[in-house]
């Protein structure tokens, strides 16, 4: 085939070669920075979620008021529970006592 002249096909055909290249290389980027992106975009969603996660637990978790509040309120009942023991300690030895003698009033008879 014959060329036309004033027109060179060679010429037209490595500038052509060097946009497509040029474009190629364009998309490649643009694609990389593009995913990149993206990874980091679902990384900080996770951690935000994590955060939030974090922050509501903390928020549900008593403070150092409510603590010592339950502390004082259970050294409370404590000391009620140790004064019941003794005397339900007292009241089972009275009942024994009543026990004994009820049972010696019996063999009496």
């Amino acid at each position: 085939m014959m060329e036309p002249a004033g027109i060179d096909y060679g010429a037209w055909k490595l500038w052509i070669g060097i946009a497509q290249w040029a474009f190629n290389l364009v998309v490649t980027g643009y694609l990389w920075v593009s995913r990149r992106h993206g990874a980091d975009l679902g990384q900080i969603r996770t951690n935000e979620r994590m955060i939030l996660d974090l922050k509501t637990r903390f928020e549900c978790m008593p403070t150092e008021r409510q603590i010592e509040d339950l502390s004082h309120e259970m050294r409370g009942l404590t000391k009620e529970l140790s004064e019941t023991k003794g005397r339900l300690s007292g009241l089972n030895r009275a009942v024994d006592l009543i026990n004994e003698f009820l049972i010696n009033q019996g063999k009496r008879q």
